[in-house]
C-alpha cells in the first residue's frame, strides 16, 4: 500500500491511496480509515507505480509519496521522474 498528496490544475490537494491488492480490495483495518475525499487507486503492480500513472492520466501533479514499506528501486524512479518527492524509506539494493 502506499498514500500519495497529489495536486490538481487549480492547486487543490488530495489524498490518493493506492494498493497493489486485487481490484482494490482495502482490508478492513485499512479500509475503515478511509476519509471522505480521498481516492483509493485499485492496483495492477506496485501501489507506488499505480498512483503515478492514475495521477499523470487524471492530470495530477505528484507532490508526495509514501509506503508502508521501504520503495523499491524502479518505484522511487517512477516517483522522482513525476517530480514527486519519495516520502518513505528506499528498498536497499542488494550488494553484489
Amino acid at each position: 500500500m502506499a498514500a500519495a498528496v497529489v495536486e490538481d490544475l487549480q492547486g487543490n490537494r488530495k489524498i490518493v491511496i493506492g494498493t497493489s491488492e486485487i481490484r482494490g480490495y482495502l482490508r478492513p483495518g485499512v479500509k475503515s480509515t478511509i476519509k471522505t475525499g480521498e481516492t483509493v487507486i485499485p492496483g495492477n503492480g506496485h501501489a507506488e507505480a499505480d498512483i503515478i500513472g492514475w495521477a499523470i492520466t487524471n492530470n495530477y501533479k505528484v507532490i508526495a509519496v509514501a509506503a508502508g514499506r521501504p520503495i523499491c528501486e524502479n518505484c522511487v524512479q517512477v516517483i522522482e521522474g513525476a517530480n514527486g518527492i519519495v516520502a518513505s524509506p528506499k528498498k536497499s539494493s542488494p550488494r553484489s
